[in-house]
């Protein structure tokens, strides 16, 4: 049987039916789908997982909740859903607060990880349960669960038992039961995590596509920064349930607002240093591992501070650069595909990746190299050690110090 779950070109046809589909939500999904979370607080015994955040998130955005295990991002997006309960704080969806509605009168629907599909039912009954449930006309039901099929390219698909489909065409069901209902808000829980990453990285541009289509507002939790980076207007950086910066995808990969975010977004290499000197916007900074120059105005002399350089970035010579001290020696190479990585031990035995294209030219293993890179790819972030440093300095210790 021809495979039509995915198609490398939209048949006129098909981008026909997905702008009347849209169209035909406009009047409906206007100005709709605003949320408003305000010190929402969660915890669980002596685990607080969700630390008092407010956050706005704009009608018809494509948001991201992304953080490692545990950072409470599925306890934010269940909170909004309804399925878990807040112990402060308040959620508007539209300027109405909803925290005391049940899931089903929030006027949002969830996509969620392990698909919750119906076994025994077929595709179209899947799609149609919730309409069934509201006592929609059978005419009704019918025209809007053939143009949610369409638009998730599985229209033919109506009669095949769920046990028939593909994990990928499980996931497009899913979608299509969730969209179907006209939700200005639509949650997805780890959509794409049970899918293999070829079928991911395809999903991942369809649910983009669809998005865009409905206009309607995604919340999106994922563990993967490329997802992320890939499908989001925003995304939103958490850990420990606390947000630590939410940007654009770009913003939030060259310019990240702490060590955290520096380490989590795409590879980088990281210090911890000194501002040992500054002159006009250029800063000397020093650390363990040798000395190298920063565009800043940020920071002042004898500042504590995280430091950030892409892998990409780093450059090397056979002699020291002015402004860096970073010497070491090749270790190894790291082959990824598209790219890779030499791996410089330096003088303290920390590691430093230096990233190019497969083919490019690399300085061979074993090799002595003197690193260095553009001042203004230096990516400077406050240390919390920093507020112990100028504490210190501000201290009276008196004639203990002076021993």
């Amino acid at each position: 049987m021809k495979n039509i779950f995915f198609t490398p070109k939209i048949c006129a046809t098909h981008k026909l039916l997905c702008a009347k589909y849209s169209a035909g939500m406009e009047n409906i999904m206007e100005k709709r789908g605003a949320i408003e979370i305000e010190n929402l607080d969660k915890a669980f015994g002596e685990n607080h997982v969700v630390n008092h955040i407010s956050l706005s998130i704009n009608a018809g955005e494509f948001i991201s909740f992304l953080g490692p295990s545990g950072c409470g991002k599925t306890t934010i997006l269940r909170m909004i859903a309804g399925f878990e309960t807040i112990d402060g704080g308040d959620i508007k969806i539209d300027g109405e607060s909803v925290i005391h509605l049940p899931p089903h009168k929030r006027q949002v629907n969830t996509v969620f990880q392990h698909y919750a599909l119906f076994p025994h039912l077929n595709v179209y009954d899947n799609v149609a349960y919730g309409l069934k449930a509201k006592n929609v006309s059978k005419a009704k039901i019918k025209e809007e669960v053939t143009k949610a099929l369409e638009l998730v390219q599985l229209d033919g698909f109506e009669k095949r038992m769920i046990s028939q489909m593909s994990g990928g065409q499980k996931q497009r069901v899913s979608i299509a039961r969730a969209i179907v209902n006209k939700p200005p808000v639509l949650l997805l829980d780890e959509p794409l995590t049970a899918l293999d990453m070829k079928l991911r990285k395809e999903m991942r541009y369809e649910l983009r596509n669809i998005q865009q289509k409905l206009g309607i507002t995604f919340i999106y939790v994922t563990h993967d920064q490329e997802e992320a980076m890939v499908m989001s207007d925003r995304i939103v950086v958490l850990n420990g349930g606390n947000i630590e910066q939410v940007g654009k995808p770009k913003e939030i990969y060259q310019s990240p607002r702490s060590a955290f975010v520096s380490d989590f977004i795409g590879e980088t290499n990281s210090f911890d240093g000194m501002i040992y000197q500054v002159q006009g916007d250029l800063a000397t900074l020093q650390c363990e591992s040798g000395q190298f120059m920063a565009k800043t105005t940020l920071f002042k002399e004898k500042e504590f501070v995280n430091i950030s350089i892409r892998p990409h970035q780093v450059k090397w010579k056979e002699e020291m650069q002015e402004g860096f001290h970073l010497k070491g020696v090749v270790k190894d190479y790291i082959f990824t595909g598209s790219f890779v990585n030499a791996v410089v031990e330096l003088v303290n035995g920390r590691e430093v990746r230096i990233a190019r294209l497969a083919g490019e030219g690399l300085p061979k293993v074993g090799q002595t190299v003197f690193l260095y890179w553009n001042p203004e790819d230096t990516v400077v972030m406050k240390n919390p050690a920093g507020d112990f440093g100028n504490m210190m300095e501000n201290m009276d210790l008196g004639e203990w110090v002076k021993k």
